[in-house]
């Protein structure tokens, strides 16, 4: 990959300067892009507490793990909240797997949609 010329940079500044944002063009192999954005020691620590739990509380849709996940967002944002506070990475994974839940086994809302969005639109659609 070339170096950036001294006139791509100063372009690049007098755009962000005046509000204008360029994406950034990817020029990097899918596999790499893959390899960079994705852990697979947060997600391999994640599956270990989802299979743990199906071990303490049943599956997914079992009576007494529907009874443990009567509010998967909520408890989400207090794992997150308790990341915050204390900085222990399990938090985050915990969070991660009820948000993954509530996707699978909705509890929060009686009609949940998958209504993807570019990132600008989500400020517009509260």
């Amino acid at each position: 990959m070339n170096a950036p010329h001294v006139h791509d940079l100063l372009r690049q500044r007098l755009l962000e300067a005046a509000g204008i944002v360029e994406l950034p063009v990817c020029h990097l192999p899918l596999e790499m892009v893959e390899q960079s954005e994705w852990s697979p020691e947060f997600e391999r620590l994640r599956r270990a507490r989802m299979v743990m739990g199906y071990y303490r509380y049943g599956g997914l849709t079992s009576p007494a793990r529907r009874a443990k996940l009567q509010d998967n967002v909520g408890s989400a944002i207090a794992r997150l909240q308790r990341y915050y506070r204390t900085g222990n990475q399990e938090c985050l994974c915990d969070a991660a797997n009820l948000c993954m839940v509530e996707f699978m086994v909705p509890s929060c809302h009686q009609d949940p949609s998958w209504q993807p969005v570019d990132d600008g639109q989500h400020a517009r659609r509260k």
